[in-house]
């Protein structure tokens, strides 16, 4: 198996590594703070905000590698989607004046550079898309052949299988969302 890793790491393009690696980064701070925010014991409520925020992460570096490895059109522009959720996601915690009031100063100028940074990856990231966009090729030509209809049942079943996994991410979020809104009201009790 980690063979096969490598392997399909050192066939990626120069494009699809930068990008993988641009999302990896956005990863590991948006965990990084996330972990800040769960370390904090004074902002009870952020917890749930910094759980979601781990979770969409995770997910969005699936969905990128996930995309780069298989080098599918349409699970490349979802990613792109999924990111942009997680944007608008930082954007709301970051200017939401019931989270602001929940949180310490220290925590809000985070959040806040949080929100700018997200949205800066996120430009970069669309740039990166298209060019990675290009650099799949003639993917569906080698992993299907010429023939038209086959290549029209190829790429809905890519469209199926991403939209298949983005539904379970949204799903998983609500819960998780839906599960802090249940425990925060039993608290209440």
């Amino acid at each position: 198996l980690e063979r096969a890793e490598t392997h399909v790491i050192k066939k990626l393009s120069n494009e699809s590594k930068f990008y993988v690696m641009l999302v990896g980064f956005q990863v590991l701070y948006l965990c990084a703070v996330c972990t800040l925010i769960l370390l904090d014991h004074e902002t009870r409520d952020a917890d749930a905000y910094a759980i979601i925020w781990i979770v969409s992460a995770t997910a969005m570096l699936y969905f990128v590698f996930d995309c780069v490895k298989r080098e599918d059109h349409f699970t490349l522009w979802t990613s792109v989607i999924v990111h942009g959720v997680v944007m608008g996601y930082a954007i709301y915690v970051s200017f939401d004046a019931s989270v602001k009031a929940s949180m310490g100063s220290y925590f809000q100028q985070l959040a806040l550079a949080t929100g700018i940074e997200t949205v800066v990856v996120q430009l970069l990231l669309i740039a990166a898309a298209y060019r990675v966009h290009d650099s799949f090729g003639w993917y569906i030509h080698r992993r299907v052949g010429p023939d038209l209809h086959l290549q029209k049942i190829f790429r809905v079943y890519n469209i199926f299988y991403s939209l298949l996994k983005l539904d379970f991410v949204v799903s998983l979020l609500i819960c998780i969302l839906a599960s802090f809104l249940v425990l925060r009201e039993l608290e209440t009790i």
